[in-house]
């Protein structure tokens, strides 16, 4: 896919060693080089709004804030770290995963990895046409949508046994564009609910996340969420996680280990931590891992989809509980454009405008509805902050 590229985008140093003091070689001086907002800097708002509305006019279907070369380094570990599970093949450096690599990004994108290959897991790309701007003040992209490319994730085995053959490297393409669509911060819903597959409906993909979970030891619960209103009831405290626990200030190790679902638990959790992110909670750790905020979530509370994305940076409650810092300025870009922001990029594939990508068997087929919202448990919900004006069937 062909996506546009920031001016003043971020480099990553190479070689980079994510295990270093924050020097020049580091990805935490890297990450934090990503939030420099100063005046030409890659995250200025100004310049980075104004840098989606172009993507947006030329039908470019991501804009991002590192260069190709970063591009490159970052997706290629991911793609490696997938690709050896699928083989079965230890992660490790001579398997192409530098040794500094965080456990946290291995065992991400192993499970991910795990889930489309137990699944046969295809992903459905919203196919978008940019239209205009809105009426409203903020300018905010306007498309017409006119369905969805399906494309497979998952490898077969005979595709595994040659992985240098024709159809295990269009698979090995499908898995990169998902990991671009990914890291610009495009939303995801993983298709698990009974109502949506009445047959053969596979494991909720935000299991990974909670107890026994492959990835529970370093996921935190979430104070609160903006997506999916009622997923909890009458409110979304504590109704999605946060991973990893490792980045955001010392209240996100404290949060984790609440590891509950409850108001209490959430609440309690996240004070403990208060008074110390203060200081550090919009600073990256060292080492620092390449996923530094996905936050997931449940679309609905009755038989729910999984709903995920790659936040630029956590909310953090010493930070008005994401209304300000590094959260904060995404945000107020994002309202701007109806973008989603990541810590890499941005995507057009937002929930807001009902262009959400979606995860599913591959026999499963999206069913568009009159407002184009594609209807899954979660889209059947009223909810504030989808807007009609910014989609519109496209022309028969």
């Amino acid at each position: 896919m062909d996506f546009a590229i920031a001016q003043n985008a971020t480099t990553l140093p190479a070689p980079y060693n994510q295990n270093s003091p924050a020097d020049q070689n580091s990805v935490s001086t890297f990450i934090d080089g990503l939030f420099a907002n100063g005046n030409g800097q890659v995250r200025n708002p100004t310049a980075m709004q104004n840098g989606i509305l172009a993507a947006a006019q030329a039908d470019q279907p991501g804009y991002w804030l590192i260069d190709v070369a970063a591009q490159a380094a970052i997706l290629e570990l991911w793609r490696t770290i997938w690709m050896n599970h699928v083989r079965n093949i230890a992660n490790n450096v001579q398997n192409g995963v530098p040794a500094t690599t965080q456990a946290t990004d291995i065992a991400l994108f192993e499970s991910i990895a795990a889930y489309v290959q137990a699944n046969r897991i295809a992903i459905y790309i919203p196919d978008i046409t940019y239209v205009g701007p809105d009426a409203g003040p903020n300018t905010s992209p306007v498309y017409s949508i006119a369905g969805y490319e399906r494309a497979d994730l998952f490898l077969t085995p005979q595709e595994i046994a040659q992985p240098n053959g024709d159809a295990a490297t269009a698979k090995v393409l499908n898995i990169l564009a998902f990991m671009e669509l990914f890291a610009t911060g495009a939303h995801f819903v993983a298709i698990n609910s009974s109502v949506d597959i009445p047959d053969g409906t596979p494991p909720a993909f935000l299991d990974m996340f909670q107890n026994h979970g492959a990835l529970h030891t370093n996921t935190s619960t979430t104070y609160m969420h903006s997506h999916y209103s009622g997923a909890k009831g009458l409110t979304n405290i504590g109704a999605g996680y946060a991973y990893p626990n490792t980045v955001g200030g010392s209240s996100q190790e404290t949060y984790a280990g609440w590891q509950t679902d409850g108001f209490w638990g959430s609440i309690f959790g996240a004070v403990g931590g208060a008074v110390s992110d203060i200081v550090n909670a919009d600073i990256a750790p060292v080492p620092c891992p390449f996923v530094c905020s996905l936050l997931a979530g449940n679309t609905s509370r009755r038989a729910p989809n999984t709903f995920f994305q790659l936040e630029g940076w956590p909310g953090i409650l010493s930070r008005g509980f994401g209304a300000k810092g590094r959260h904060g300025q995404d945000f107020a870009v994002h309202q701007a454009t109806k973008w989603n922001i990541s810590t890499y990029g941005a995507s057009p594939f937002s929930e807001k405008r009902g262009t959400t990508v979606f995860l599913a068997p591959n026999n499963w087929q999206p069913q568009q509805r009159v407002t184009t919202w594609t209807s899954y448990c979660g889209s059947q919900t009223l909810q504030g902050w989808y807007d009609t004006n910014l989609i519109r069937p496209a022309p028969v």
